[in-house]
């Protein structure tokens, strides 16, 4: 099953969407990965209390354990949203910041 979080840490919410988008377009195995894993994230997470709490550094017996995050799950959701809707239309928007007036 596709994981986001294995993905290398990206700088923004935007960057892991147009990732997934280039890697799943026009292949509908794929798209439907990316689907379950938005479903899984907001059933398993959004839906229940506490569900997008993390821990990212603990303690036990002495020992720590710290965890680096790429994207928080809120963001991890955003992201396959994006991915999602974009997967629908058939395109990802443009990233440049042009205005055009006609």
């Amino acid at each position: 099953m596709f994981d986001i979080r294995r993905m290398a840490m990206a700088a923004s919410v935007y960057q892991v969407a147009r990732n997934l988008f280039a890697w799943a377009k026009d292949n509908a195995k794929r798209t439907a990965q990316i689907q379950q894993a938005f479903d899984d994230s907001v059933s398993g997470g959004a839906l229940t209390k506490g569900g997008l709490d993390s821990v990212t550094s603990a303690t036990k017996n002495g020992v720590t354990m710290s965890k680096m995050v790429g994207l928080n799950e809120n963001d991890r959701q955003t992201a396959l949203r994006l991915a999602v809707e974009w997967l629908s239309l058939g395109y990802a928007p443009g990233t440049g910041r042009s205005l055009g007036r006609f």
